[in-house]
């Protein structure tokens, strides 16, 4: 297998980095001898090491090799899967790889861009040109296009694919999987009374990540400060924006990037996890997470995109005093506490697990619907 993305995946970056890295993890243990051509080229030694110790090898233009186009002409023959990831990655190798193997393409997408790119541009105006969302359409057709296979997070997604292209192989990908064994030991352990605060997670050069924080500190954290003065919440994730840092103080911790143990650690630690998103397409890895963590979350329509049947396990509310009251309701609470971790832990195991996700995908690489 041939796996494209645009750098080396690591545990502590963004969700979509910690999914990749999950399914190497699940390609080489089922099998598969993988090669990493890494887009950027600019890989952290931590990366790599993580990948080479799956037996992976990782690649970029130098010092290895000239070009991409001189290594699929010498190794395309030998390869079964070409797996790529987001759009302006994969429209980079399409041609390339489609005029020297005759490897099946696999095209993950994380989601559909152009989608969350409209729906941005409505709450922040100006914040992508016509010019850039036509040029990212087609970026996303080109892929659809020439690609054999065609996976999205959420079945929403996948559907609106599937009436436009009715005879190709469109499927889901979930956002995760995990080893139960991995499942069990996430967990976090403190009890509801061990517990205290509320907990963001997402990093900042994501727009979304840094709308969601602030309309959630500037209209739903006032509602709840007012009956509960003490209350804290912890906004982790790098690259924090001026405007975030400013609004940090006793009660509101702006961490910036922190390592796996240290988020879990948060997740210990917090009675709710808050992920107030108001753009957004796919489904949400903050979300997901916070359900594997055993942590109950609160978010938005926005947030449980791509999550059917999610209503015992997360709640949701768009408002800002509905937002406020269903975090209260569960800092305060402990049977409805108890009630919905237990609820999300099954619902992550039903829908996550690799015992359940691994013969999925393996049967869509191998050339099954």
């Amino acid at each position: 297998m041939l796996f494209i993305d645009q750098r080396a995946a690591r545990g502590d970056e963004d969700a979509g980095s910690r999914q990749m890295l999950s399914y190497l993890k699940l390609f080489a243990g089922r099998g598969y001898q993988i090669v990493f051509w890494s887009y950027d080229g600019c890989d952290d030694p931590q990366s790599v090491q993580v990948l080479n110790s799956l037996g992976i090898k990782v690649l970029h233009k130098a010092p290895y090799i000239f070009s991409f186009e001189d290594w699929i002409k010498a190794f395309g023959n030998d390869l079964k899967v070409v797996f790529l990831s987001r759009p302006h990655v994969a429209v980079q190798f399409l041609n390339a790889i489609k005029k020297n193997s005759s490897a099946s393409i696999v095209y993950y997408g994380h989601d559909l861009h152009v989608e969350r790119m409209n729906l941005q541009n409505i709450l922040v105006p100006g914040s992508f040109t016509e010019e850039t969302v036509e040029a990212v359409k087609n970026m996303e057709e080109e892929c659809w296009d020439k690609s054999d296979v065609i996976l999205y997070p959420s079945i929403d997604e996948v559907n609106l694919l599937r009436e436009k292209y009715p005879h190709r192989r469109i499927n889901i990908l979930p956002i995760e999987c995990r080893a139960d064994t991995e499942i069990n030991e996430a967990v976090t352990p403190n009890d509801f009374g061990e517990r205290d605060g509320m907990l963001f997670v997402g990093g900042f050069s994501h727009l979304p990540n840094q709308d969601a924080v602030l309309w959630f500190l500037k209209e739903v954290y006032p509602l709840m400060a007012k009956k509960l003065p003490d209350l804290h919440v912890s906004i982790a994730g790098n690259a924090p924006t001026d405007e975030i840092k400013a609004r940090a103080s006793k009660q509101v911790v702006v961490t910036g990037r922190v390592s796996e143990e240290e988020l879990r650690s948060l997740y210990n630690k917090v009675k709710v996890v808050v992920a107030p998103l108001r753009i957004g397409a796919g489904v949400k890895g903050k979300v997901v997470e916070s359900l594997r963590m055993g942590v109950p979350v609160v978010t938005t329509s926005i947030g449980v995109q791509g999550l059917p049947g999610y209503e015992d396990a997360i709640a949701v509310a768009d408002d800002p005093a509905d937002f406020a009251k269903a975090v209260q309701d569960l800092l305060q609470d402990e049977a409805l506490w108890q009630r919905r971790r237990e609820a999300g832990l099954k619902y992550y195991r039903e829908n996550f697990s690799e015992s359940v996700v691994a013969p999925k995908v393996l049967d869509l690489l191998n050339g099954d619907r």
